[in-house]
């Protein structure tokens, strides 16, 4: 018998993995994607934010799945975090003015979906800079609402504001700057790195949901993430089936039916 402690963690394989593929898909992300007027659309608009370090590829998976399912006004923000966290949380304020002002007067919310450093930028931008009248929901993933001790490592200005301690974590976790009227779901990765400890990626407001077998980049690739984030989208709003959506039904249909049909296996009697 094979020595179990030998064997890897089928969570680690598969961050391993994903860590690779995004690092494939990074070059694709570099060149910011031109906004252009798209009109109201069926669907309440999505800006999907990514973390420190990282550009709109690493959301590709989950930006090309909400495509597949429906979504038709998805938009993905680029930023740098060089100087602080304030000046991304600026430029995602204009960027959503943008893209309310693309989708037209029908459209007056979007959604946040964010991952990591993101996270904190739309909070700042919903608490300080007044934008939670435009926003409907925040999904957070893996971020340190709290801080992580992972920051140490980096002494730079944003390495110091993800400190647990930190004033800028102190001043954005205020009860009475949290903000009013949005909607909050926080997702966090049981086998995180990144966030540590992992249950600072836990924000007060709202709900949360731990995800198994995944860390931090993983879990932006996981298909209960995928699931979990586009039913969450899906509130508030009609979204007609799309062709895919219209396929699986009928797949499973035909085979629940064949499956009625044949009937239970037979066993043969010795």
């Amino acid at each position: 018998m094979a020595d179990e402690s030998n064997q890897l963690n089928p969570g680690v394989i598969f961050e391993v993995t994903s860590v690779a593929i995004q690092g494939l898909l990074y070059p694709f992300g570099i060149k910011p994607r031109q906004l252009k007027t798209l009109g109201p659309g069926r669907t309440r608009p999505i800006i999907l934010v990514p973390g420190y370090g990282a550009n709109r590829s690493c959301l590709f998976p989950l930006e090309a799945y909400l495509r597949a399912i429906g979504f038709d006004r998805i938009f993905p923000f680029d930023f740098s975090v060089g100087s602080g966290i304030e000046p991304a949380a600026k430029h995602l304020k204009e960027f959503v003015d943008q893209v309310r002002q693309a989708c037209g007067t029908g459209r007056k919310t979007v959604d946040l979906v964010t991952h990591s450093l993101g996270g904190l930028a739309a909070r700042v931008y919903l608490q300080d800079l007044k934008g939670a009248r435009h926003v409907d929901q925040c999904i957070t993933i893996a971020c340190p609402h709290n801080g992580t001790y992972s920051s140490y490592w980096a002494p730079t200005i944003v390495g110091r504001q993800m400190r647990p301690e930190s004033e800028f974590l102190k001043d954005l976790n205020l009860e009475a700057k949290r903000a009013p009227g949005v909607r909050f779901l926080s997702i966090w990765a049981e086998l995180d790195l990144m966030v540590l400890p992992r249950e600072h990626s836990i924000y007060a407001e709202g709900c949360d949901q731990r995800i198994e077998g995944v860390g931090h980049m993983g879990i932006l690739m996981h298909p209960k993430v995928l699931r979990l984030v586009s039913e969450r989208l899906r509130s508030g709003q009609d979204i007609p089936a799309t062709r895919l959506e219209r396929l699986s039904l009928l797949a499973k249909g035909i085979w629940r039916k064949s499956r009625a049909l044949i009937g239970p296996a037979k066993t043969t009697e010795q």
